[in-house]
């Protein structure tokens, strides 16, 4: 054959575009799995190019969508979920209803955190009974049931400490690890004259208006949904103001109750590789744990893998194994490649743009002043929307931003200052508080959440 006719047939089959996936279409495992053995074939051929050649995560996502005629967010949760587990499994044709502790919001979860937090503050024991009873009389929360709640606690990380026959409200060891470890290095960068920038995500309700929102109080409604048409919102600002530039906004697809729905490591990604380059040089950006913010770069082997994938994985790693293991022995192997697996993402970009990563204990935007200069462009919003058309809701929201002054910030920055020397002594105050209700070896131990509380009953109680 001609070799013009040969280049004309490559070219042309090279611009011939795949066929999309139907929009809404379930991605079924074998499609799934493609995507997975796709990726593995990227990521093998990144592995021989020189370094300046990789391509990055978002472009190879978008690669992949290219040539499987999938949608970028479709890949980006396939490989989330083969990153976290390991595996893939089939999409849930059936409607999933949501758990209890995902139908309650951020802000009502932290609402509940700091309840418990003024009762030590007092130094008064926060028992179930209190801290139910402060919640369900609280107009802007919602009422529980024992069960409820107690499946909400578990989730907010909290456990029993038993005295004597009372349970008392503590926070599991790692969380008051992990939040003064936060502390500490946000003091340290502080001292050092390290510019910190804070980053959040939100969302605004097309249709709500202050009026909306009064209405809706007065009726005995305790909880405002977050249901119907949003725009979803990020940006990120420091003592010097929002950074000009980094806000990004977009219309919500499913109308759903948490905007984090909305978000995926793509939209993140993409975002974040727009802004990183305007934040000062050795910057600290602080961001909450979001399952977006924290894609590791690499899937780490499972108890439930099979042996032959383990091998595998570990050969792909350059470690051969030459004599018969158990299961349990080649996770050990695999230990050795686990720090380099578990590094973010985002991470790795920051670093690569001399900036660092300083990530939130779970459930603590009150150490985020971003929380509440969204709440201020969130009101000036709803104060002067009376259209509930997206392009008017879209011009209040430059508008708030605009709104938001570095003066605004840096008074801010003072009171969230406050608050962390509050969250600082709070882990203290309560250990204090334990031990000098000790008055005899093993009164006070801790216990896990089970079943539902009673104060003064044992039973529903075991001793971890």
């Amino acid at each position: 054959m001609d070799i013009a006719i040969i280049r004309m047939e490559e070219k042309f089959n090279a611009v011939v575009p795949v066929k999309k996936n139907p929009r809404g279409k379930f991605v079924g495992c074998e499609q799934r799995q493609k995507i997975i053995n796709l990726y593995i074939s990227k990521m093998t051929e990144q592995a021989s190019l020189p370094d300046q050649r990789h391509l990055k995560y978002i472009d190879l996502i978008k690669l992949m969508s290219q040539e499987t005629g999938i949608g970028q967010r479709t890949i980006s949760m396939t490989l989330s979920e083969y990153k976290r587990r390991g595996t893939i499994t089939s999409p849930n044709r059936k409607k999933v209803r949501p758990k209890l502790t995902e139908k309650v919001n951020e802000f009502d979860k932290n609402a509940i955190r700091r309840k418990i937090h003024e009762f030590w503050h007092r130094k008064e024991f926060p028992t179930f009974e209190k801290i139910m009873t402060s919640i369900n009389d609280d107009p802007n929360l919602s009422n529980f049931s024992r069960s409820s709640l107690q499946l909400l606690l578990k989730d907010l990380n909290f456990e029993y400490t038993k005295i004597k026959r009372n349970f008392a409200l503590t926070e599991r060891g790692d969380i008051v690890c992990w939040r003064q470890k936060y502390l500490e290095s946000i003091r340290y960068y502080r001292s050092h004259g390290r510019q910190i920038y804070y980053l959040d995500e939100s969302w605004i309700n097309i249709e709500e208006s202050a009026k909306s929102v009064d209405a809706t109080i007065q009726s005995g409604q305790k909880n405002l949904s977050g249901k119907g048409k949003q725009l979803i919102v990020v940006h990120i600002g420091s003592s010097d103001g929002f950074v000009a530039g980094g806000l990004r906004y977009f219309e919500s697809k499913n109308n759903s109750s948490d905007y984090h729905d909305e978000i995926n490591d793509v939209t993140f990604y993409e975002w974040f590789s727009s802004i990183i380059s305007l934040l000062e040089d050795n910057a600290v950006i602080v961001m909450d744990t979001a399952s977006y913010h924290s894609v590791k770069k690499d899937t780490f082997p499972l108890i439930s893998w099979e042996k032959g994938k383990i091998i595998k994985w570990l050969e792909d790693k350059g470690k051969l194994i030459h004599r018969p293991m158990v299961k349990h022995q080649l996770l050990e192997e695999a230990e050795q490649f686990r720090p380099v697996c578990e590094k973010y993402v985002i991470d790795e970009l920051a670093k690569e743009n001399n900036k660092i990563v300083l990530r939130l204990p779970p459930y603590h935007s009150e150490l985020n002043p971003i929380e509440l200069v969204w709440a201020f462009v969130k009101r000036h919003v709803k104060t002067n929307n009376t259209t509930f058309k997206l392009p008017d809701v879209q011009k209040l929201l430059h508008e708030g931003v605009e709104l938001v002054t570095p003066e605004m910030w840096k008074k801010l920055y003072k009171y969230f200052i406050k608050e962390e020397d509050k969250f600082f002594e709070i882990d203290f105050i309560t250990e204090e508080f334990l031990e000098a209700e000790l008055t005899e070896p093993n009164a006070v131990h801790f216990v896990t959440i089970k079943g539902n509380i009673s104060d003064d009953s044992e039973s529903e109680f075991d001793d971890s």
